[in-house]
């Protein structure tokens, strides 16, 4: 999500939200392309994420494919539309706090699991 600059990773666009960037200079056809390129984009990312855990070598894993293509897809616009819009203060305690706290929890759970020396 954060390759494709979606929500809640595209705090850097947030002070040109009204501007719309460089998009504000096209319409009609050069605007759909701009839009049809992030699809693909979209799209090629999350083929690459889910051809890393399952390689569409049959026909039967090209439809698992697709379908776990059209899955994660999902999962990203749903994350999108549950962070609509993080604050800066917001986004750095979820990023610093919350992730600190999951990853002494992590390192905790291996030295009691693994036996770390």
């Amino acid at each position: 999500m954060g390759k494709l600059r979606l929500n809640p990773f595209s705090m850097p666009e947030a002070e040109t939200e009204i501007l719309e960037r460089l998009l504000i200079e096209y319409g009609g056809p050069g605007l759909a392309l701009f839009e049809l390129a992030h699809a693909v984009e979209t799209y090629v990312l999350a083929s690459v994420l889910v051809s890393t855990a399952v390689p569409p070598a049959t026909p039967s894993g090209l439809a698992i494919h697709l379908a776990l293509c059209i899955a994660v897809v999902a999962v990203f616009t749903l994350v999108e539309c549950i962070v609509a819009r993080l604050r800066l203060d917001q986004a750095l305690k979820f990023y610093a706090v919350y992730s600190t706290l999951l990853g002494l929890a992590g390192l905790i759970l291996a030295a009691l699991w693994g036996g770390i020396a």
